[in-house]
């Protein structure tokens, strides 16, 4: 049997809290880690090109206001949620 992956001892930082946010935001019980990453960094696309609408926004300034960091830091982190 070949040797398993070690998993990471901890999820990535601000995984768990994104995931309840971005359900929150798409009206669903849950979501998976790449429907999180996604809309994080779709978000973060939208407002970095000037075209996010008022429920990107709002999506946005709940994710800063629960992870305590902004947008592009978030989509940054975000990144890192492949390995999940």
């Amino acid at each position: 049997m070949a040797p398993r992956a070690k998993a990471a001892a901890t999820p990535p930082k601000h995984l768990a809290v994104s995931m309840r946010v971005v359900a929150s935001h798409l009206h669903m019980r849950f979501v998976t880690v790449a429907d999180a990453r996604d809309e994080v960094l779709a978000a973060a696309l939208r407002v970095k090109a000037g075209s996010a609408t008022p429920e990107i926004e709002t999506l946005v300034a709940r994710l800063e206001k629960v992870t305590g960091v902004g947008i592009a830091e978030l989509a940054k982190a975000a990144e890192a949620w492949r390995e999940v």
